[in-house]
């Protein structure tokens, strides 16, 4: 028994007459309103040229000003056939945590190897911190367990105003004098 050993490579040759490089981002699955920010995204990309191209594309997660999450595709240079589509799983790094809920931008930047100009989509995302919604039920239960308390306040400061209308003080004159001249009788 003999052993011979072997080498394979795959070549591939492309000629740059006709050659059409196009590139699709389609099924990008991110949530539109999210409690947390999560560790990876999910999206595809299709290839609707004539020839085999290399995706580069780069996430981030971002408020506009600050960036809070980000990711670099296809980092390991997987090649995508004509009419053929490519599922992604991207890790995503966090940045910074946003504290403030609020409206973020997931953007993905992508273009096809050999390629200068990007393609860019964004997608809004709604963020809301997990405690917040915490805060808001605790301070409900704290309104409902002082309700009593807190009716009692409103009702002596509606007398107080009451009390000290123009309308009030003129009545009260008006009464008095009243009263005074039948005392005098």
């Amino acid at each position: 028994l003999s052993l011979q050993p072997a080498v394979g490579v795959t070549i591939f040759l492309t000629k740059e007459d006709g050659a059409t490089r196009s590139l699709v981002l389609s099924n990008l699955n991110y949530p539109s309103f999210s409690f947390s920010l999560p560790s990876s995204i999910d999206f595809s990309f299709y290839n609707n040229g004539n020839v085999d191209v290399v995706p580069r594309a780069s996430v981030t997660l971002s408020d506009g000003d600050n960036i809070y999450q980000k990711g670099i595709a296809n980092d390991g240079s997987l090649p995508i056939f004509p009419t053929q589509t490519l599922k992604l799983n991207t890790k995503l790094s966090s940045l910074k945590t946003p504290h403030l809920p609020g409206l973020y931008h997931l953007k993905v930047i992508y273009r096809p190897d050999g390629k200068d100009n990007f393609m860019t989509k964004v997608n809004n995302v709604i963020y809301i911190p997990w405690w917040l919604p915490l805060l808001l039920i605790l301070i409900l239960i704290f309104i409902w367990w002082q309700r009593r308390r807190i009716i009692k306040i409103f009702r002596k400061r509606k007398k107080i105003l009451v009390d000290n209308s123009p309308q009030q003080k003129q009545s009260k004159i008006f009464i008095s004098d009243i009263t005074s001249t039948d005392d005098k009788k």
